[in-house]
């Protein structure tokens, strides 16, 4: 799950995330969006997700971004 202090918008293919931003394809984006709208994501959400994204997602939790929740 996001962390409280992080911040995460989308609009078209864009993810914007604590004052970064990138373009991503239309499937990573459905995941991103379901990160940034609900706050966190399953474990099947993240399975599905590409490398690209489970790559940033382990550097967003690195960076404190993210919370692992049991």
């Amino acid at each position: 799950e996001l962390s409280r202090k992080t911040q995460m918008l989308h609009r078209g293919n864009y993810v914007f995330i604590n004052g970064g931003s990138f373009e991503v394809s239309d499937e990573d984006l459905a995941v991103l969006q379901v990160l940034a709208n609900e706050r966190s994501l399953s474990g099947t959400m993240i399975a599905s997700a590409s490398t690209d994204i489970v790559d940033a997602l382990h550097t967003w939790y690195k960076d404190g971004w993210l919370n692992l929740q049991t």
